[in-house]
């Protein structure tokens, strides 16, 4: 399903970007089934991806579900129901658990500082996050990460999933 809405500058909290985003960051208060036994202590992750002015926000659930959502009002939702876009999201989430979890920040904030792109990873009890600067997560500075590669490989299977804009 995609949503699309004229660009209207609204708080992030009152918008529908806003709101689809919190649901994200709250899935787990909110019941979301324990994760798989490949990433037992992550149970999703969103990342903020800064474009200018704007965000695009991914979601990326431990059921499954994956969504993006932008602050101007498009979104992309369910799709965890493409095998593909599934198994990216599924390799992020085991990359975050077998190399990420000892760098997270316990207290990340909401969205990140300007030039980086802030992974929110979410936990049983609690929500900590990674910046990583742009440039690193756009492929313009290496990284040798396999975080990055991972993110990089869900964004191309959900841009390839999603419909085109009509």
């Amino acid at each position: 399903m995609v949503l699309r809405r004229p660009s209207k500058r609204a708080a992030d909290g009152d918008s529908p970007y806003g709101g689809l985003r919190r649901l994200a960051l709250d899935a787990v208060a909110s019941g979301l089934a324990p994760p798989a036994a490949s990433h037992p202590h992550v149970w999703g992750v969103v990342i903020d991806i800064p474009q200018g002015s704007e965000w695009v926000t991914i979601a990326a659930l431990g059921d499954g579900t994956t969504s993006m959502y932008t602050s101007v009002g498009g979104a992309t939702l369910g799709l965890g129901g493409h095998e593909l876009v599934r198994t990216a999201s599924e390799q992020l989430l085991q990359v975050i658990e077998a190399e990420v979890l000892p760098f997270l920040d316990p207290e990340p904030g909401t969205h990140p500082p300007a030039g980086f792109v802030r992974f929110h990873v979410l936990g049983a009890d609690d929500l900590a996050g990674m910046d990583v600067p742009a440039p690193v997560f756009w492929g313009e500075r290496p990284s040798g990460r396999n975080l990055v590669n991972a993110a990089q490989h869900l964004i191309h299977t959900i841009s390839a999933a999603s419909p085109a804009p009509g």
